[in-house]
């Protein structure tokens, strides 16, 4: 799929999920059963919204708004969309 993510499990496996002592792991596994859970048709819109708040919490806004611009550019094509 892309280079940078050939080894694609699950949760943040394509991104940092954490940077010293903050951690924001949760949040990706939040973001992945989120994903999980949507039906074919439905937009993945509020899962990366989840993500966005979740990351401002744990980390940084600057932070939160690369992953929710990756989510929603890369985001579908992890889904199958």
């Amino acid at each position: 799929m892309f280079s940078f993510c050939k080894n694609w499990k699950n949760h943040c496996s394509c991104f940092i999920d954490r940077f010293k002592n903050v951690d924001w792991s949760d949040c990706c596994k939040q973001h992945d059963e989120d994903y999980k859970k949507l039906k074919k048709d439905e937009s993945t819109k509020r899962a990366d919204l989840r993500l966005l708040s979740c990351v401002k919490k744990k980390a940084c806004k600057s932070l939160a708004y690369v992953m929710y611009v990756a989510v929603r550019v890369f985001g579908r094509k992890f889904k199958g969309e």
